[in-house]
C-alpha cells in the first residue's frame, strides 16, 4: 500500500510500505536533462507504432516545453523517474519509466494536479491501450476521436472534471 505525506514545501512523499519514499515536486533547471531522457525512453517504448524519427523530431520543442510549463517530477532514489507536464488545464503527457509503473506514482502525479483544478484535458493515441485505461481507471472520460495529422494515428480526447 501507498501511504502519501505532504510537507511544508508541497513537496509529497510517497512511502510504499517498504520503508521507501518517492518525492514529486516540482522540476527544477537540474532535472531537465533527465525528464528529456525519461520522455524520449518511454516514448519509443509505449509508442512503437511509430517511428524513432517521429520522437526524435520533437526533442527541442519538448525540452523547451519543459522549461516553460507546469510540471512536476516524480524522483527515487534520487533520480527522477518520471514526470506530468501542463498547459493551463491540459495535461501535456505523463510519462514514467516502465521499472517505476504499477507502484501508484503515475496516480499520485495526476492526483497532484487533479487538486488544483477543476477539469483537465488530454490526448491519448488510440494504440496506446495502457495509458488510455489509466486514464478511464483515474476517472477521465472520451470527448473526440480525431486523426492526428503528424501521425496519421487516431487520437481520443479525454476530459475530467471534478
Amino acid at each position: 500500500s501507498v501511504e502519501t505525506h505532504w510537507n511544508f514545501y508541497g513537496i509529497i512523499m510517497l512511502e510504499n510500505g517498504e520503508g521507501d519514499f518517492t518525492m514529486i515536486r516540482n522540476l527544477e533547471p537540474g532535472d531537465l536533462k533527465a525528464a528529456l531522457a525519461v520522455w524520449q525512453t518511454v516514448n519509443q517504448q509505449v509508442h512503437r507504432f511509430l517511428p524513432a524519427a517521429f520522437w526524435s523530431r520533437r526533442r527541442e520543442e519538448v525540452f523547451a516545453a519543459l522549461r516553460r510549463e507546469e510540471v512536476y517530477v516524480a524522483v527515487e532514489q534520487g533520480k527522477v523517474v518520471g514526470f506530468i507536464g501542463l498547459h493551463r488545464d491540459w495535461v501535456q503527457g505523463l510519462f514514467l519509466l516502465p521499472e517505476w509503473q504499477g507502484r501508484g506514482i503515475g496516480q499520485q502525479l495526476l492526483e497532484r494536479i487533479k487538486q488544483q483544478r477543476s477539469q483537465l484535458w488530454l490526448q491519448v493515441y488510440h494504440k496506446n491501450r495502457q495509458a488510455l485505461e489509466f486514464y478511464l481507471r483515474e476517472g477521465f472520460q472520451i470527448s473526440r476521436r480525431s486523426l492526428d495529422p503528424d501521425s496519421d494515428e487516431v487520437r481520443l480526447t479525454l476530459v475530467w472534471r471534478r
